[in-house]
């Protein structure tokens, strides 16, 4: 069964999902993203921004009231590590007080086909 819209049943958070553009990542951020008050952050994190931006449509249409923002980042470099750190840092500043602070790390390398 799935969540309503704006269920809120994990409250105030801003959320990092890493290996968020296909597959299980994807998906993840679809089932979480109602569970989220309005208000709350999701923070895709991806390799490549090419699938970045049909995933956040679907999650703002879905999810209106839940700030969904999308940042290409290879987090193999310490400038990635920092674009995301960065990100996290503005995401939080502009939700005020927040219940939680949550990482789901579905990144990792795929081996050649």
């Amino acid at each position: 069964m799935e969540a309503e819209p704006g269920g809120g049943g994990l409250g105030q958070a801003v959320c990092i999902m890493t290996g968020a553009s296909w597959g299980l990542g994807r998906r993840l951020a679809c089932l979480l993203a109602p569970q989220l008050v309005p208000g709350s952050a999701l923070l895709l994190v991806v390799l490549s921004a090419s699938a970045l931006g049909e995933l956040e449509d679907d999650l703002h249409a879905a999810c209106p009231a839940l700030r969904v923002q999308g940042l290409p980042a290879d987090l193999a470099s310490d400038k990635g590590l920092q674009r995301v750190l960065q990100a996290r840092q503005a995401l939080h500043s502009g939700a005020g007080w927040l219940q939680w602070l949550l990482l789901i790390n579905n990144a990792g390398e795929h081996p050649p086909v």
